[in-house]
């Protein structure tokens, strides 16, 4: 046989092994990714500690979500989003992209504190909630913490809960479906949840009234705190 007609052959063959190893990676690659809409452009240390817990961090930063619709259609794993009551996307823009994104499987992050109306921004089910307001407990310690895998793995963060700052207010359900993960208590002695989920379609919602990275200086998850905000999106992510 040919010699020369052989070692072309097996090139041949090496180039499309190759060729099929990239396209394998790229098509798993979305769910290694989270997509952080930050028009402030503040979660680039959020997202360097997020990169050493195995994750892909896509921080868009255009203006009233102009990049989601983009993004959201590539289906990474989760999409993490502050304050949006107060942030420029269009109610419909929530709706159209947002929306569909976690019916269809995807995961949400809301970091917020004050009045949120989540109805609007998924006007199929009922997802009220209401707000504590900020007359906080002094001590701002966890009154309540879920037993589950979900606080030991990947990681055990059973400390952090009971020994960190609370977030300083938070968001009693008012529809059912929530799993509440923790609470804290108000001066008048009301506790109220400051992390809950709920299945949204195939997805999920994730609520916090913690700052997550963006804020809140020594607050459990507060910019502080980073690795500890990244630590529990790659907790919630696990589960």
């Amino acid at each position: 046989m040919n010699m020369k007609f052989v070692f072309i052959r097996l090139l041949t063959i090496l180039a499309a092994g190759f060729a099929g190893s990239l396209c394998t990676a790229t098509a798993a690659s979305p769910q290694k990714t989270v997509v952080f809409y930050d028009p402030l452009s503040k979660t680039a240390n959020l997202a360097d500690a997020l990169k050493k817990e195995g994750w892909t961090p896509v921080v868009d930063s255009a203006p009233r979500g102009e990049n989601l619709g983009k993004l959201l259609k590539d289906r990474p794993k989760a999409l993490c989003i502050w304050s949006p009551e107060s942030n420029d996307i269009p109610a419909d823009e929530w709706t159209r992209e947002i929306a569909a994104y976690v019916r269809r499987g995807g995961t949400v992050f809301i970091s917020s504190h004050g009045e949120l109306n989540l109805s609007t921004y998924f006007p199929d089910e009922d997802c009220a909630v209401r707000w504590s307001g900020w007359d906080v407990d002094e001590e701002r310690k966890s009154t309540f913490v879920k037993e589950g895998d979900w606080l030991r793995l990947p990681n055990s963060m059973g400390k952090i809960f009971s020994n960190g700052i609370s977030p300083s207010s938070g968001y009693d359900p008012l529809s059912d479906g929530w799993t509440v993960f923790a609470k804290m208590r108000m001066a008048n002695g009301e506790e109220f949840p400051y992390l809950l989920s709920k299945t949204y379609g195939k997805g999920v919602i994730v609520l916090t009234s913690s700052d997550l990275g963006m804020s809140g200086g020594y607050e459990m998850f507060g910019s502080d705190n980073i690795p500890q905000a990244a630590l529990l999106i790659n907790q919630l992510l696990h589960q």
